[in-house]
């Protein structure tokens, strides 16, 4: 579904409807989303009691182990927070939208504990987007324009190849991480 928002994206020259993908990408600090901040979320999305305990029994019983010069560590048990990766934001394009956005983003970190790093957070516009614009949400969000979408979860969302190769390349890889996960002792 991403691959096809970023083509409708990149593909549009509906003067009325600018449009831009925006990747946030979070800090990979283990500990940014706050353990309470989840539970938390899922009692007011009205999760059942039974199944909040479940996912706090799978969070906070976790153990991990690394790999430091071929050699498998103690396992250590981690104090709070999940891993977070990065976002795609797909959003149409007007001053009142993108400060919703911006003031959304700014509540979340707050409350969960979550840190951008704009450094590596990009926006794609669609080609219809006036250069004023642009500059006004560059301004508003701080980050950078990218002519390109990246990947998102491994998988290449500019679509510029066939689709069946693009579906090869995720074949590929899970042979690949399947391959090395054997070689692990």
């Amino acid at each position: 579904m991403a691959q096809e928002f970023s083509h409708t994206i990149k593909n549009s020259k509906n003067k009325k409807h600018e449009m831009a993908a925006i990747k946030i990408d979070m800090s990979k600090a283990f500990d940014r989303v706050r353990w309470k901040f989840l539970f938390h979320l899922l009692e007011k999305l009205k999760f059942p009691p039974h199944w909040i305990q479940l996912i706090k029994e799978c969070v906070t019983t976790v153990q991990y182990s690394v790999i430091v010069n071929g050699q498998i560590s103690k396992p250590f048990i981690p104090k709070c927070g999940l891993r977070q990766d990065d976002s795609y934001f797909f959003v149409h394009l007007n001053q009142n939208s993108i400060n919703f956005f911006s003031t959304t983003i700014s509540i979340f970190c707050k409350d969960s504990g979550q840190i951008i790093n704009y450094h590596k957070s990009t926006i794609t516009f669609s080609l219809n987007t006036p250069s004023q614009t642009r500059s006004e949400t560059l301004s508003t969000l701080g980050i950078m324009a990218s002519d390109t979408f990246g990947s998102y979860l491994g998988i290449a969302m500019d679509i510029t190849t066939s689709r069946k190769q693009i579906f090869v390349n995720i074949a590929d890889k899970s042979k690949e991480k399947s391959y090395l996960e054997m070689q692990v002792p």
